[in-house]
C-alpha cells in the first residue's frame, strides 16, 4: 500500500507501446524482438528471456510501420522472475537522451 507523503519520482510520464504509432516491433541492437511494458521519454520498461547486467549499455530499436528509430541507454534495473519457468527478465532502460517521439510532460493534459 502506498504511504500518504509518497512523492513521484519519475520525470517523465510512462505510456503503453500504443503510445509509439504504428509500432511494429522492438529489439534490443540486431537481436530478436522484445516485449516492450512501457515507455518514457527519458527510459523504457523491457521484458526479454535475457538477464542483463545492471550498467551494461544497450541500443534500441523501435520498429514502425514508417520509420526505425534508434536510441542508446544503460540497463538501470533487471528483475528475474522465480516463478516464470522460462526465466523471463524485467530489465529497466534509461536513454542518454530524451525520446523525443513521445509527448513530455507538459504536453499531457
Amino acid at each position: 500500500m502506498f504511504q500518504k507523503n509518497f512523492v513521484e519520482r519519475r520525470r517523465a510520464p510512462r505510456f503503453d507501446a500504443s503510445a509509439i504509432p504504428s509500432l511494429r516491433s522492438v529489439h534490443i541492437g540486431e537481436g530478436p524482438g522484445i516485449k516492450l511494458i512501457n515507455i518514457s521519454r527519458v527510459g523504457a520498461l523491457i521484458e526479454t528471456h535475457e538477464r542483463m547486467s545492471i550498467g551494461s549499455s544497450v541500443s534500441l530499436r523501435f520498429v514502425t510501420a514508417e520509420i526505425v528509430h534508434s536510441i542508446k541507454g544503460r540497463i538501470v534495473r533487471c528483475n528475474v522472475d522465480p516463478v516464470d519457468t522460462v526465466s523471463a527478465c524485467q530489465c529497466a532502460i534509461a536513454f542518454d537522451r530524451d525520446f523525443t517521439i513521445l509527448p513530455s510532460a507538459e504536453g499531457i493534459n
